[in-house]
């Protein structure tokens, strides 16, 4: 799946839009696959950081789907970093007490 979303955005391709809506139909109907959020995360961090409101609603999704899940703590880790890197401490509070 990344690798395709990955074509999508090599020059002359597509853009970060058909790459987004490829991980968004996969997910509709794969959900509880970690490695496929995190997949995602990658690239809309990579990405689409100027968009902090789409980033950390694509992590939240992700924390509700997959938080619990054993191999979801690294989710939360760069969930984490990633509100830490935008110097959101009181954010990365509330993250730290929901994922406890």
């Amino acid at each position: 799946m990344s690798k395709y979303a990955s074509l999508l955005l090599e020059e002359g391709r597509g853009n970060i839009d058909q790459a987004r809506e490829v991980f968004e139909r996969a997910l509709r109907y794969n959900s509880a696959q970690v490695d496929l959020w995190q997949s995602y995360l990658n690239l809309c961090t990579q990405h689409c950081a100027a968009d902090n409101t789409l980033v950390r609603g694509i992590f939240e999704r992700a924390v509700t789907a997959v938080g619990s899940h054993m191999k979801g703590a690294q989710i939360w880790l760069d969930y984490i970093d990633y509100e830490t890197s935008n110097l959101n401490m009181g954010f990365v509070n509330v993250i730290c007490y929901s994922a406890a």
